[in-house]
């Protein structure tokens, strides 16, 4: 789950009642509350493509944001052991605000999280 919205809006407490759910967990930043994935790492990846540092098709770059994306924010032992366990995964999400002022982040979040 990915939230997108604007700082001020809620966001902050809409992570709090989602956090109630006792299948839902934050992404793995609970300090500083945001991933800043898009506007930082994924960002990072962007100007290695520009810079022609990446070779690899367009889909391969999405595949290799995917996986970058699963390291920053997911918590993958925690959601492996509730399938093992038979329960059903826990839900985990990213709340950054700040990606609602990113140029093309709503493309860039379908692209890299289609899930």
């Amino acid at each position: 789950l990915i939230i997108i919205g604007a700082q001020k809006a809620g966001t902050t407490s809409m992570g709090q009642w989602l956090q109630e759910h006792p299948q839902v967990q934050p992404g793995r930043f609970p300090k500083k509350k945001e991933s800043h994935f898009f506007h930082g790492v994924f960002a990072g990846l962007l100007e290695e493509k520009a810079q022609k540092k990446w070779s690899g098709t367009e889909e391969e770059f999405y595949c290799r944001a995917r996986l970058r994306y699963a390291e920053v924010v997911f918590e993958v032992s925690m959601m492996m052991e509730g399938m093992v366990n038979g329960r059903n995964p826990n839900i985990t999400f990213d709340k950054t605000p700040v990606n609602i002022h990113l140029k093309n982040c709503p493309e860039y979040v379908a692209k890299t999280c289609p899930w």
